[in-house]
């Protein structure tokens, strides 16, 4: 008898599972509702209403009416499976039109209806009719002064994906997240030094760091998730350091990274670098510029490029190393006036196609710019010349350079296809390059703009009380 029992407890059970596994089978899901799309360069970020449990299916191809069942006989449809909202499209062609349906199933159903198709042409980012707010607009009261891309991790460890991080007076620090709609969207970031002017922030992957006045930098090593001032000593607030001697006249200004290695620059010469962001060397900037005293040229902007670190300053200083630890002057075509300050300088690697021949060239190429305007740093074998260009403007403050066709924020953009330099002056004034030497002005006016930064496929500006602006 209990051995029948038995038997007939495992039928029961046998039928029940079963049964079960039939009942949670999924299902086609409705199409979804409020499908959206924000056009960027080439590319596009696609959002929707998301309904708990539902797995997403994106699919976009060229023309306004796209469908799924276009899709399986197109051969220029792409499509991407089980995504989340917002998700971005890339790879697409600047001035083509596109549309985009999204479908969802549930535990690996078959797929539902799609919603109705989305149109959107993508445009060239850093153009005047591509520059839109930031949320809030302006975040803070307090100027702000410097920006970068990259990573960036929230509360409890929690990645929000790339974005913006921007420091700058009163100790203004905060994140920026670009939304599914295209807006960049600010959030304040507790800081550990109160009433510091920050001026330069850069990150190398998981590492932040910020510098400011009085030789004071700030370190993260979780995303910019938190933040601890490097000091002698640990504390819940500071992170041990080795830091070089320090004064009034040992301000940083600006800091530039590139796979874990930091450099930054600032008053009177000053010019340290660290592996690693913790601990710090002080370099000999060189002749004229001193790094001991308070005589030296103050430094604004510093970059990397074709295995050559390039520092700008007051007076037209540019110098030039190639190892972070030996400076010399750079060779400029035509002297540059003493009162001619130098505040930004970046780095492309311009590609170009000719239109007759089709042969492609590669120019590694410097962008310098101040009050003087525009100075490019082009290569003649080993030797780096630098040459005035024309841009109508008589006081740029910041440059950078993006591509149009994705990037990686870890190598700062160093090698790029289809790139563009973008400057920015102290009345809100936008400048696009293809080259460094021919600039189109993309007026905005909105006000002082100090600092910009390219990410994947966009542009953020920051400048006075607050002011802030992204282009995508």
């Amino acid at each position: 008898m209990k051995l029948l029992i038995s038997i007939c407890l495992w039928i029961v059970i046998f039928f029940c599972l079963t049964g079960c596994n039939r009942l949670i089978q999924g299902a086609p899901a409705a199409a979804p509702t409020g499908v959206a799309v924000a056009r960027g360069d080439t590319s596009a970020i696609v959002s929707w209403d998301v309904v708990p449990g539902v797995q997403y299916f994106v699919y976009w191809d060229n023309g306004s009416n796209v469908s799924i069942a276009s899709c399986n006989s197109s051969p220029t449809c792409g499509a991407a499976a089980y995504v989340s909202s917002p998700f971005t499209i890339s790879g697409l062609v600047n001035g083509t039109q596109y549309s985009v349906t999204v479908n969802g199933r549930t535990e690996g159903a078959k797929g539902g209806p799609g919603s109705p198709a989305v149109s959107f042409v993508p445009i060239q980012a850093g153009l005047s009719n591509t520059w839109l707010p930031g949320n809030p607009n302006p975040v803070g009261t307090f100027d702000l002064l410097g920006l970068t891309y990259g990573t960036i991790y929230g509360s409890a460890g929690i990645s929000l994906g790339s974005g913006y991080v921007s420091v700058g007076k009163n100790s203004s620090l905060y994140y920026g997240i670009i939304d599914g709609y295209g807006t960049l969207n600010w959030t304040a970031i507790a800081n550990p030094l109160p009433s510091t002017t920050l001026n330069g922030v850069a990150n190398s992957g998981t590492i932040y760091v910020a510098v400011g006045s009085g030789g004071s930098i700030l370190y993260s090593a979780n995303y910019a998730e938190t933040w601890t001032r490097l000091a002698a000593t640990t504390t819940t607030t500071t992170t041990a350091a080795t830091l070089p001697i320090c004064a009034q006249f040992c301000d940083l200004n600006a800091v530039y990274s590139l796979n874990g290695f930091f450099i930054a620059a600032g008053q009177n010469g000053r010019i340290i670098y660290s592996s690693g962001g913790v601990n710090w060397t002080l370099q000999n900037s060189g002749t004229g510029y001193s790094t001991t005293g308070n005589t030296g040229y103050n430094f604004h902007s510093i970059t990397y490029g074709n295995g050559v670190y390039v520092a700008v300053g007051d007076a037209g200083a540019i110098l030039t190393s190639t190892n972070a630890a030996d400076w010399v002057p750079a060779t400029v075509s035509t002297p540059i006036p003493i009162t001619d300050n130098l505040t930004g300088v970046t780095y492309g690697y311009v590609v170009s196609v000719s239109a007759t021949t089709g042969v492609v060239t590669y120019k590694p190429t410097f962008v310098a710019v101040g009050a003087g305007g525009v100075l490019t740093g082009t290569f003649v074998g080993s030797a780096l010349t630098w040459t005035p260009q024309t841009i109508s403007s008589s006081q740029l403050t910041a440059v950078t350079f993006g591509t149009r066709t994705g990037g990686n924020a870890t190598t700062q953009y160093t090698v790029a296809a289809e790139g563009q330099f973008v400057a920015v002056d102290n009345t809100g004034n936008v400048f696009t390059s293809p080259d460094g030497v021919t600039w189109t002005s993309q007026s905005q006016t909105l006000g002082s703009l100090n600092a910009i930064a390219s990410g994947l496929y966009d542009y953020t500006a920051v400048g006075a009380g607050g002011l802030n602006m992204h282009s995508m």
